[in-house]
């Protein structure tokens, strides 16, 4: 069984919780590491020897240090990490925001869930999207 690695940032601990506890709900082989802040996540993706290969980055994007957009622009300007897909999460649902993710290289752009069934749906829509192609 190969094991998915799987990077939530965000600077809300009930987000990372309740994202957390329905990645490991519905993706058993699932590894999940958790960046508190846009920097830790990057100092995350890029320790090279000790750096899990990455599955899929989810990003929120109001977040201090650096914000989601910044992290981004890091990932895409990588050699080795601007293939990594990166789902943006977010409360807005903003078209200008929406669209400058999208330009600056986002994989998925979704509005962060509210219930524990929608934080359900959302990982289904992520490992359909994103996992079971990679895994398969």
């Amino acid at each position: 069984m190969n094991q998915t690695r799987i990077l939530i940032t965000d600077d809300d601990d009930d987000d990372r919780l309740f994202l957390r506890k329905a990645i490991e709900r519905r993706i058993k082989e699932a590894i999940v590491y958790e960046a508190l802040d846009g920097a830790d996540a990057l100092r995350q993706l890029a320790t090279p020897l000790n750096r899990p290969n990455f599955d899929l980055v989810l990003l929120d994007i109001n977040m201090p240090l650096m914000n989601g957009f910044e992290v981004l622009d890091q990932i895409r300007a990588s050699p080795d990490l601007k293939y990594m897909p990166t789902v943006m999460l977010s409360t807005s649902n903003h078209p200008e925001q929406i669209h400058s993710a999208y330009k600056k290289g986002v994989n998925a752009y979704l509005k962060k869930p509210i219930t524990y069934a929608d934080y359900d749906a959302l990982v289904v829509a992520i490992e359909t999207c994103f996992l079971k192609v990679a895994s398969e």
